[in-house]
């Protein structure tokens, strides 16, 4: 992997009065802080030792920013497919700004040289920036500065981290890659080459399911619907509200009733030679499309997303309040499956994965 250091943009914290409202408003509200002098830019060129601490999670990261070329160039391995009504707004949103205001978190196998280099820099000197949000969520950064520092650790990257997986910021990505190659802007070249990024180790991270509620009764009725899915899957009433428990079942929610659906034997056996069999996938083709008649769900409003850390009251009441609605718990991606997909250069449907931790807007910038 091919990183540089930067010079970071950071929030003057004597500033921010309201941590939580402060950054909560900083994806629709950055040039009017950065204009109104509410951020600093550092004297010179760093990567940064980030670390993020819950209640019940902690997570440590390198700050950098990196080739665009590593992600032309397969070092940079996507899983996803993205959307491209969010790729325009993206972009939209990039040029508005002209900076990065989050970083793309990648993740690799884990590497001994650089936990050592991580554990040394934390250990040697003192956090520049702590902030604690209301959910008791403390983010800390330390600088490395020092020249020989510095060509360690893009060393170890060179030498030592041969490629690295998109866990949050595929459109970020792609959109970035679209604005480097696009002839008719400025120095576009100079001011895309470099995506702000931030890496965390695999065995850090956590994977959360993605959940849909989508339009489905607006197409055809409640009967014509469960004996359509009773085609492919296995239908059992629940007694209560909760999530899949396992591959191949996913929960759904309709009309006040909690469902069981798991797919029958003869759908999996169609998929046995897949190298991957996800259930994204078969929900996607034999719900979306065979059933609703969503062709693309890239493209296609009348599906909602929802990250696994929302409770499920927050997709039941969507459902509750548009009786055309249903909602749809998907077992989430297991990190082998990721990594299978990424290195056969496949890619898993919009909205397969939520990765934690997350990234603030706002927090660590880098001008473009």
């Amino acid at each position: 992997m091919n990183i540089f250091p930067f010079q970071a943009i950071f929030p003057k914290l004597d500033l921010v009065a309201s941590t939580d409202s402060f950054f909560n408003s900083m994806k629709v509200q950055f040039n009017e802080y950065y204009n109104s002098g509410f951020f600093d830019k550092s004297a010179q060129e760093a990567f940064y030792i980030y670390e993020i601490k819950s209640p019940d999670a902690s997570y440590t990261g390198v700050v950098t920013c990196t080739d665009i070329d590593d992600l032309n160039n397969n070092k940079i391995l996507k899983h996803e497919k993205t959307l491209a009504s969010k790729e325009q707004e993206m972009m939209r949103l990039i040029l508005q700004r002209k900076a990065m205001i989050k970083p793309v978190l990648l993740t690799y196998p884990d590497n001994d040289d650089l936990n050592k280099f991580v554990a040394k820099i934390k250990a040697g000197s003192k956090p520049i920036i702590n902030l604690a949000f209301e959910n008791k969520e403390y983010h800390s950064f330390w600088e490395v500065k020092d020249g020989s520092e510095i060509e360690n650790l893009r060393a170890i990257f060179s030498d030592q981290i041969e490629k690295s997986y998109i866990a949050d910021g595929h459109h970020r990505c792609s959109t970035t890659a679209i604005l480097y190659n696009n002839e008719e802007l400025e120095n576009a070249k100079e001011k895309f080459g470099q995506i702000l990024t931030v890496f965390i180790p695999f065995k850090q991270l956590k994977i959360w399911d993605y959940n849909r509620v989508v339009d489905v009764l607006g197409q055809t009725d409640l009967a014509s619907f469960l004996i359509s899915v009773s085609q492919y899957c296995k239908i059992k009433k629940l007694k209560k509200a909760r999530k899949p428990k396992r591959k191949f079942e996913i929960v759904m929610y309709l009309q006040n009733n909690w469902f069981s659906i798991r797919w029958k034997q003869k759908i999996l056996k169609l998929h046995k030679k897949d190298k991957v069999c996800l259930d994204t996938d078969l929900f996607n083709l034999y719900v979306l499309n065979k059933i609703v008649g969503i062709v693309d769900v890239r493209e296609d409003k009348r599906v909602k997303y929802y990250s696994g850390t929302e409770p499920l009251s927050v997709l039941s009441d969507g459902v509750d309040k548009n009786q055309n609605k249903i909602a749809f718990c998907i077992y989430p991606l297991l990190k082998e499956e990721l990594i299978i997909v990424a290195d056969t250069m496949n890619t898993v449907p919009p909205k397969s994965t939520w990765f934690e931790p997350r990234m603030k807007n706002g927090l660590i910038n880098k001008e473009i």
